[in-house]
């Protein structure tokens, strides 16, 4: 997973990732402070699930991932439980 020619190889990147794409979205920022606080439950949570929790469309989550670098919130989420 690249983001930007950069890894994400931990939370203060992944954070940092966030920050930098959510700039010009408020959806992004949404789903970014919603990430940072509750990361420990999204490892366990579908796009859906988390769309539905954010009320965002699950494009908006999809969208954010690959955003970030990602290819999709499968790959994002993997990524996440390796981090955590």
């Amino acid at each position: 997973m690249k983001n930007s020619g950069n890894e994400i190889n931990d939370m203060q990147g992944l954070v940092e990732s966030m920050l930098a794409v959510s700039q010009d979205s408020t959806v992004y920022k949404r789903i970014a402070a919603y990430v940072e606080k509750y990361y420990m439950k999204i490892i366990f949570m579908t796009a859906e699930e988390m769309a539905d929790a954010l009320s965002v469309s699950q494009g908006s989550v999809s969208k954010f991932c690959i955003a970030l670098g990602y290819r999709g919130y499968a790959d994002f989420l993997r990524s996440l439980q390796k981090l955590v």
